[in-house]
């Protein structure tokens, strides 16, 4: 049976009107209906939970027409009881199959998460996503204190490593942004990737900064406020993010549609403040100097990730080949050449040789940089 919804004012957005709240309420519902008609005659569903902005109370909201709609995919978790992996896959797939219905009907992403069970919950690692959702969510179906089952809850303990993926990960969309603004003016539907990848990354860089400092929260509106004292300090100050960050928190809540130029220069700011953000980051993560790209490579290539060996082995002879377990990286996580790469090709940085990069992604050192990028972007995929 669907978990009692409480209406009130913008329970689902930071600034809505009580329509958009029982709008979004039809679609929770609907949502509901359909992973209920899933798991009928079961006893294998533990619990829907809806995370993102939405579960939180921090949905974007966009006006079309006078109305106010959902801009933000509808990020759902399921929570099964004891299961093999085999039987979690089937039902990921009817999960995957309902969400592409629904997500036609709303005119918005309804993505769902693979099916994790009660015990997995109980022994996962610290991660933002996950401590997030524990933070801030609502339970649609089953158990509600389903959360308390994931055994991290102090943000502010996040470990830097979380951080430095999370940057590694914006900083690959900021690349497709811009690939995007090389282009001519796109249509609708690349102004918006573009402009949610550049704030993403904003958001990314601004959240680094606050972690850093130990003012990390997982709303919107209390970072922005953290920010907004802790911009004040010269040393915060000095990596320019102030008004870039007040932005991207902004467009999250309360969406604009800027023009393409203005998309263009705001991915230019984006990306002239990432690179020191970035190796602040890694110079705190692994208590080396970080001065410039150089000294990131090799604050990079002194840690090998997380992962026990055999593990991190396993996944660079999968996604690499079996010959670059025996390479300079070799024993590291293979997330590590994408994160060694990054200044190169997202930054144009030359400090490292071409080369060198072209070495960890495994092409050839003489590779044009074309060949470098496919490689860079094939790697990307494997690992996401």
């Amino acid at each position: 049976m669907v978990a009692s919804l409480h209406t009130e004012c913008s329970r689902y957005a930071a600034c809505a009107t009580p329509s958009f709240d029982r709008l979004v309420e039809e679609h929770i519902h609907a949502t509901a209906a359909a992973v209920e008609a899933i798991f009928r005659g079961t006893r294998d569903l533990r619990a829907l939970v809806l995370g993102g902005g939405y579960g939180r109370g921090e949905g974007g909201v966009t006006v079309r027409d006078g109305r106010e709609l959902p801009f933000n995919d509808y990020d759902w978790f399921v929570v099964v009881n004891g299961m093999s992996r085999r039987r979690r896959a089937a039902y990921s797939c009817r999960l995957r199959e309902a969400g592409e219905r629904l997500s036609a009907r709303f005119g918005v992403d309804v993505d769902f998460s693979f099916p994790k069970t009660i015990r997995e919950l109980r022994r996962m690692p610290f991660t933002l996503m996950w401590t997030e959702l524990r933070l801030g969510h609502m339970v649609a179906l089953g158990d509600t204190d389903v959360m308390s089952a994931y055994p991290h809850s102090d943000i502010g303990r996040l470990p830097l490593e979380e951080v430095l993926r999370l940057l590694t990960n914006r900083g690959m969309g900021l690349l497709l942004a811009r690939d995007r603004l090389a282009g001519s003016p796109g249509a609708p539907a690349d102004r918006d990737f573009v402009a949610r990848n550049i704030h993403k990354a904003a958001l990314a860089a601004g959240d680094a900064l606050l972690v850093m400092h130990g003012a990390y929260d997982h709303s919107y509106r209390r970072r922005a406020e953290a920010f907004s004292c802790l911009g004040a300090r010269p040393d915060v100050a000095a990596f320019g993010m102030g008004e870039v960050y007040a932005e991207a928190v902004r467009y999250k809540l309360r969406p604009d549609e800027p023009s393409w130029r203005s998309l263009g220069e705001r991915c230019d700011t984006v990306v002239s403040r990432y690179p020191a953000i970035l190796y602040q980051i890694t110079e705190r993560l692994l208590r080396r100097p970080v001065r410039d790209y150089r000294g990131y490579v090799d604050a990079l290539r002194s840690s090998v990730g997380d992962g026990a060996l055999p593990r991190r082995l396993a996944l660079t002879a999968r996604d690499c080949g079996v010959a670059a377990v025996f390479d300079a990286w070799g024993r590291h996580h293979p997330r590590r050449r994408i994160q060694m790469a990054m200044p190169s090709i997202l930054f144009g940085d030359t400090t490292v040789p071409e080369a060198e990069v072209a070495a960890a992604l495994r092409v050839a050192r003489t590779a044009p940089l074309t060949a470098i990028r496919m490689r860079f972007d094939a790697l990307w995929q494997r690992l996401n």
